[in-house]
């Protein structure tokens, strides 16, 4: 009954109204099994709420804004609950206009990818039209909030990627016209990316970060921007990097095949290494992303910071299934994962290894990155020295029974699935799942590798990473795991995380000093 990774001990959605003056508690009944959540008032008797289907049994939720879902009105008085949107659906989020009572929300078909780009429609108090704004999708970016609120009676409020920046958007809901409301407008760099953090009307706090200033790497500031006047200032100081190690990036636009892509490269000036020379002319780390559906940006990011402060060169790639990069990249990737991926991510290794001087790759990556990785060493084993491996998908057929996905691997794989009758796997599903794996590849590994696994991973159970290592100890590599009890799949514990980014760093130098 639970919602399994990162969701175990939540079973059921239970909205309860506390009443301030007497202190008393009304627990709601549920009209049917559906899971309910993010209830909002409307009126002084009216919710609104998203109910999720549960179907047969539960799917993983978290990180899946896929799942078939209905927005619903509930009228108290009646103790009735009235659907606004129909099946097929799955609604990420929704927003009152607190003026006119219109509803907007961002929709896509439910199933298929796990991440991708959304509708925009409202509903209109007047007389419950759902109305889609024209021309519009919007990006559903992996941890931040996408649907801020109204500017005014018509206007609304985004965080939305293009390319690799997120950008604050007012939209126009009648005309389907984005405005982006802050690029150009920040003085110190033209590389920023921005999120919106608060908004009240047509004011609105942001954070904005680059990994691309004019000296050093800035962490993250705080800015005010009113959407009607224009006005944007900064409200906190840019907190920058020593100037003695000034990091350096770039954006990559790239193409392969027809099919346009991007990388964002990361390096520090020349620092000592412990094994003596420059580590920043010697050594590029390739750090694929996972998903896939998801994206690298120009913000700040604490691995860059790391890896670079400590004079290495890191290649984020944003791969064709990336966000960010049009509505027509994500459904190209599937049936094609293992291959395409894995090519894109190669041919911008093998171009900035070249442009940048160094003398050597090493790769590391977490989930769909590690599976990456996994097919990066197992395809062009003599272009990597060392690589890193954070709860790897291995064996994309052996994972379908244990996972709380089962429809990713389905999906990626270019096979149909329905979450309420799952298809019953045969030879040919197999057989496709398995050709796509980056297993099949493991006797062509030379290359030390360093496995890191959550054991109570339910996304990409840690028996994927655990027999990895048993075939590649049984094949002679060198290869270590690091195995955490209490970790999940983000590997997000401070403690772990900080112990992963330190045997990463050991396992790079030491292979360097090898080589």
């Amino acid at each position: 009954k639970q919602w399994y990774q990162r969701r175990v001990a939540i079973t059921a959605g239970i909205i309860s109204i506390l009443y301030l003056e007497s202190g008393k508690i009304e627990v709601l009944e549920n009209s049917d099994d559906r899971f309910v959540s993010k209830p909002v008032w409307y009126s002084n008797d009216e919710l609104i709420m998203i109910k999720t289907i549960q179907y047969p049994f539960k799917h993983g939720a978290i990180y899946c804004p896929n799942r078939a879902n209905m927005l619903y009105k509930y009228d108290h008085p009646s103790s009735t609950y009235t659907p606004l949107t129909g099946n097929g659906k799955a609604i990420l989020d929704f927003e009152i206009n607190k003026n006119n009572q219109n509803i907007a929300f961002l929709s896509c078909d439910a199933g298929g990818p796990h991440r991708s780009y959304f509708t925009v429609h409202v509903i209109q108090s007047s007389s419950g039209d759902v109305i889609q704004v024209p021309n519009v999708l919007v990006c559903g970016i992996l941890g931040i909030k996408v649907l801020h609120g109204w500017i005014d009676d018509t206007k609304l409020l985004l965080t939305d990627l293009e390319g690799p920046h997120t950008m604050a958007v007012a939209l126009d809901t009648i005309s389907g016209h984005k405005m982006d409301l802050l690029t150009g407008k920040m003085d110190d760099c033209e590389d920023y990316s921005f999120i919106v953090v608060d908004q009240k009307e047509h004011e609105f706090l942001f954070t904005y970060s680059s990994s691309n200033p004019i000296s050093g790497l800035y962490q993250q500031g705080l800015g005010f921007s009113d959407a009607l006047s224009g006005e944007v200032r900064a409200l906190t100081s840019s907190h920058r990097t020593s100037s003695t190690t000034p990091l350096r990036s770039e954006v990559l636009e790239l193409n392969r095949e027809g099919r346009d892509y991007n990388a964002i490269h990361v390096r520090g000036s020349d620092v000592p290494s412990p094994a003596g020379g420059k580590t920043s002319q010697r050594t590029l780390i390739v750090f694929p992303h996972g998903g896939p559906h998801s994206a690298y940006t120009t913000a700040f990011s604490k691995h860059c910071y790391f890896f670079a402060r400590l004079g290495f060169g890191v290649l984020l790639v944003n791969y064709t299934g990336s966000l960010g990069l049009g509505p027509d990249s994500i459904p190209a990737l599937s049936g094609h994962v293992g291959d395409m991926d894995v090519k894109d991510v190669q041919n911008a290794a093998q171009i900035v290894r070249q442009s940048g001087g160094y003398e050597r790759a090493v790769v590391m990556g977490g989930s769909h990155g590690g599976f990456l990785t996994a097919h990066l060493i197992g395809q062009y084993p003599e272009f990597y020295s060392a690589a890193a491996l954070r709860n790897p998908v291995i064996d994309i057929a052996t994972m379908i029974g244990s996972t709380d996905i089962p429809d990713w691997a389905f999906y990626e794989a270019g096979l149909p699935y329905s979450a309420a009758y799952p298809p019953t796997p045969t030879a040919e599903i197999y057989g496709a799942m398995l050709n796509a794996s980056p297993l099949r590849y493991v006797d062509h590994v030379v290359c030390p590798v360093l496995l890191l696994i959550g054991a109570k991973d339910m996304r990409v159970p840690p028996s994927q990473g655990i027999r990895y290592y048993q075939y590649l100890k049984s094949r002679g590599v060198e290869v270590e795991m690091k195995l955490y009890p209490e970790e999940c799949h983000p590997l997000s514990g401070v403690e772990c995380a900080a112990d992963c980014l330190l045997h990463i760093y050991n396992l790079f130098t030491s292979s360097q000093t090898a080589s």
